[in-house]
């Protein structure tokens, strides 16, 4: 007998892996479509803060990547022309103390009312049963810091509702 798919998430990079280890968790069968033949070694999502790291941990990444990762001492603010602006000891601030710039595509799919938005707040697309989208493309603005925990969030959330939603395997 041939099992039906359920879900088909298209891009390997956080926002897709994250939401498919969520439904994986949840026994919802999946696959990832990605264009590139391999994981890709440039710096999508290269820093992961510790409350990001909680939010995975569930799923055995956070752990891996201790194992495998750099931990940073000393943090910096280099600016796109290569100077360093500033530089902290990891140890003596917390990120909310500061006010920094991201530079991640966001809003492409925001979430608003039908007609004003592209997607509900749960990720879902309006007007189109079962298709739903789980990265920084559904933040209504751009955000000023480092969006990663955020995309997680989004992910872990679209995932639950998409789970919820379809018969187990």
């Amino acid at each position: 007998m041939t099992q039906k798919l359920q879900v088909v998430i298209a891009g390997a990079g956080p926002s897709g892996l994250m939401c498919a280890l969520a439904l994986a968790a949840q026994e919802v069968p999946v696959v990832v479509c990605e264009a590139e033949p391999s994981l890709t070694h440039d710096l999508r999502a290269g820093t992961f803060h510790p409350p990001t790291q909680e939010m995975m941990a569930p799923y055995g990444i956070t752990a891996r990547m201790h194992e495998h990762g750099l931990k940073v001492q000393r943090w910096q603010i280099r600016s796109r022309q290569g100077g360093q602006v500033a530089e902290f000891e990891a140890t003596r601030f917390k990120p909310s103390e500061l006010r920094l710039e991201a530079f991640h595509p966001q809003g492409t799919a925001r979430i608003a009312k039908p007609g004003e938005g592209v997607c509900a707040s749960d990720g879902s697309v309006h007007g189109v049963a079962g298709l739903h989208v789980a990265d920084a493309s559904l933040f209504p603005a751009a955000v000023g810091v480092n969006p990663m925990m955020t995309i997680v969030a989004f992910a872990k959330r679209v995932a639950a509702e998409v789970a919820e939603a379809t018969p187990a395997a």
